[in-house]
């Protein structure tokens, strides 16, 4: 099969880098060919694919398209490895499969992700976690689609993003577990109505004698529940707790995406992304006991959109090598 391209559409570089020039278009050989689709498809943008100017858009739609495609695709057979129900293994890898559509569409622009970048996504752990109600998904995708009606039309951009962050921390109080049933609050997993936390503290207003009695009553007192909050959050965000969640691969492309986040935070999808990651933690703090995958879940596509963001500033060869080192570990892990 020959592979034409209009020659409005070519420069004089083509012709050196692709083959003879007949009439009106421009032939493509095999081997050339071949090597374009291994090395700028799979693998991202090069020097040569610059040069091809609108060709090159059109690959990297079908690429974007594809690693779409194939990713929710080895997600589902992945949460199927993982002896997680039909039911959960279809909305995990739809759940994947929309956070990336997410990215593009908030984005207006197919990404320059490479397609083995997109394709890694299908392993990080949060996307084979079986969340306690099956009703998370349908809240989480709310808030997708709130976030993206907010970007599209900007008269209405605050309300709509309002719904969606009202919509994700509603989520994120199910998930946590500090909401038992739809509207019935379980207030005994918040932080400050801890009954254990509270006799430990009233036994050391008491015993604390080092102490004067005043700075006792604040130091152990609400005071207390603030470090609490603070400490949880800490102890939230190890690097364990991150591995364990979003693999180690993309520990460091997460933190990229946040600084460049902030650093773009004018754009609306970029505080949406900070907002409610943020907000996803503030739920994690004041729980009692938070659970590392219950409280990131309601915050996975905007996980997913900052490691995108964060990609882009990070080589091809450095991810590559993280993510072998990530399923080394993985798998000794389970030995």
């Amino acid at each position: 099969m020959v592979l034409r391209v209009s020659k409005s559409t070519t420069s004089t570089n083509t012709k050196s880098l692709f083959g003879t020039e007949k009439a009106n278009s421009v032939v493509f050989p095999f081997r050339s060919c071949t090597k374009f689709i291994m090395t700028d498809i799979l693998f991202g943008k090069s020097s040569s694919s610059r040069k091809i100017g609108m060709l090159y858009l059109i690959v990297d739609k079908r690429r974007y398209r594809l690693g779409v495609f194939l990713t929710t695709l080895f997600c589902f057979f992945i949460n199927l490895l993982a002896k997680n129900s039909y039911n959960i293994a279809i909305f995990n890898s739809l759940l994947l499969g929309i956070s990336l559509i997410f990215i593009y569409l908030a984005e207006g622009k197919f990404t320059t992700t490479p397609l083995v970048f997109i394709l890694s996504f299908s392993l990080i752990p949060i996307f084979s976690f079986a969340p306690a109600k099956p009703l998370l998904y349908l809240l989480l995708i709310s808030s997708i689609l709130f976030w993206l009606v907010a970007i599209k039309f900007p008269k209405k951009k605050y309300l709509f993003a309002t719904c969606g962050f009202l919509i994700c921390i509603w989520g994120a109080l199910i998930s946590n577990g500090l909401f038992s049933d739809l509207l019935i609050p379980n207030i005994e997993r918040l932080i400050w109505n801890n009954l254990e936390a509270e006799r430990i503290l009233k036994l050391h207003r008491v015993g604390a004698f080092f102490l004067p009695y005043p700075i006792r009553l604040i130091l152990f007192g609400k005071v207390f529940y603030i470090y609490s909050f603070f400490t949880k959050i800490a102890g939230f965000v190890t690097f364990k707790n991150l591995y364990d969640t979003i693999l180690l691969a993309n520990i460091y492309p997460l933190i990229l995406g946040i600084q460049t986040s902030y650093k773009r935070r004018k754009k609306l999808i970029n505080l949406i992304a900070l907002f409610g990651v943020g907000l996803v933690m503030v739920v994690a703090g004041i729980n009692t006991s938070p659970d590392r995958f219950n409280s990131l879940f309601m915050a996975a596509p905007l996980l997913i959109y900052l490691i995108t963001l964060g990609l882009g500033g990070m080589s091809k060869n450095k991810y590559i090598l993280l993510f072998i080192i990530s399923i080394i570990l993985a798998n000794a892990s389970n030995l």
